[in-house]
């Protein structure tokens, strides 16, 4: 139960790390250039 529980946790935090680096990718392209 407990590694179960342990290794949902890990999932989402690397679901969440990869959304990030997502978010950031679309920060840079809609932020103009000069």
């Amino acid at each position: 139960m407990s590694e179960e529980v342990v290794a949902e946790e890990v999932e989402v935090v690397e679901a969440v790390e990869a959304n990030e680096e997502v978010i950031a990718e679309v920060v840079t392209e809609e932020i103009p250039e000069g």
